[in-house]
């Protein structure tokens, strides 16, 4: 359905806003990894304070506790590899990471948040959320209906990159230089700003190409896993009638 979407015009217009929100999220997750307040607005815009906060540092500190309190009381090893992870994770980033390396990220996380949310969208559509969650007023009731818009705005999103850095790559298209706001010669521009980082144009091509086929190995892993999960005896039996077959 959502390469279906990417070739119609008009809703491929009408659903560039979700493109958009998906993009100044991207930003938004390195800022607030990275100890900083952000407000990602859906018009192209994330206000970022430069400075770290402690607040928004054990915020986040604290949810990802209460996730591996949650995954190690349901016995759910994932949730619990996640919380870890994503703290060490947040611990690096707030506190050893160096100013121009945040700025470096924070410039390739709007498009790469493109690509590495809406693969963690798309990915989550097959989990559901730990039992303690499971409130009335909890966020996985919710989330049971809400997955699936969701993980449409993510496939439209995430397919319409990967085809058009593909056609980058190829030549067939340009990088996007420039700001939605400032214009294609505005400086402050994300692609603008890597290249005053030192990036040339090839690497930056490479390095999203890179980071689309990994979200796409990681995508089509996780829905053939649970095709096999679902339809286990089924393939239990068409590999064992081919053993039959070639004795």
């Amino acid at each position: 359905m959502a390469w279906i979407l990417n070739t119609i015009p008009l809703t491929k217009f009408l659903l560039r806003g979700v493109k958009i929100w998906f993009h100044e999220f991207g930003h938004a997750t390195i800022a607030w990894l990275s100890g900083r307040r952000a407000i990602p607005l859906p018009f192209g815009w994330t206000n970022i304070e430069p400075n770290r906060s402690l607040f928004v540092y054990f915020s986040i500190l604290l949810l990802l506790s209460l996730l591996f309190w949650v995954g190690r009381r349901e016995q759910r090893p994932l949730a619990m590899v996640l919380a870890v992870a994503l703290a060490l994770f947040q611990f690096w980033m707030t506190w050893v990471m160096s100013p121009r390396t945040f700025n470096v990220l924070l410039a390739f996380g709007g498009v790469g948040g493109e690509f590495y949310l809406c693969t963690f969208f798309m990915v989550s559509y097959f989990f559901s959320l730990p039992e303690y969650f499971r409130t009335p007023l909890a966020v996985a009731p919710q989330w049971d209906f809400y997955r699936f818009p969701v993980v449409l705005g993510a496939a439209f999103t995430f397919w319409d990159n990967v085809g058009f850095w593909g056609k980058i790559n190829q030549g067939k298209a340009s990088i996007p230089w420039g700001s939605l706001w400032g214009g294609p010669n505005h400086s402050g521009g994300d692609m603008n700003q890597l290249v005053q980082y030192g990036w040339s144009s090839q690497q930056i091509i490479d390095t999203y190409n890179l980071l689309g086929s990994c979200c796409v190995v990681v995508i089509m892993v996780t829905y053939f896993y649970f095709v096999f999960k679902r339809n286990r005896d089924f393939f239990l039996v068409l590999m064992g009638r081919k053993v039959i077959n070639r004795r």
